[in-house]
């Protein structure tokens, strides 16, 4: 079990069980059970089981089992069992079962 993960120009973020991931300019997430996730410049978020989701400037984002996700300047955003959705110049959102959406 890791607490942090602080990357910064990394391609590939593979996390298991982890509190924290602050990501700065990296190409893909791919997180289960991870509490918080802070993104700036990611391409793809694959979020499983995750509190939050704090993205800005990223692509996509595919978000299951997921709290809250907070998004600013993202192209996608794909939701499954998401409670919150709040999204600022977003592209387009697929959302099945979430509670809100505020857009």
């Amino acid at each position: 079990n890791v607490e942090y993960i602080f990357a910064y120009n990394v391609e590939y973020i593979f996390a298991y069980n982890v509190e924290y991931i602050f990501a700065y300019n990296v190409e893909y997430i791919f997180a289960y059970n991870v509490e918080y996730i802070f993104a700036y410049n990611v391409e793809y978020i694959f979020a499983n089981n995750v509190e939050c989701i704090f993205a800005y400037n990223v692509e996509y984002i595919f978000a299951y089992n997921v709290e809250c996700i907070f998004a600013y300047n993202v192209e996608c955003i794909f939701a499954y069992n998401v409670e919150y959705i709040f999204a600022y110049n977003v592209e387009c959102i697929f959302a099945y079962n979430v509670e809100c959406i505020f857009a």
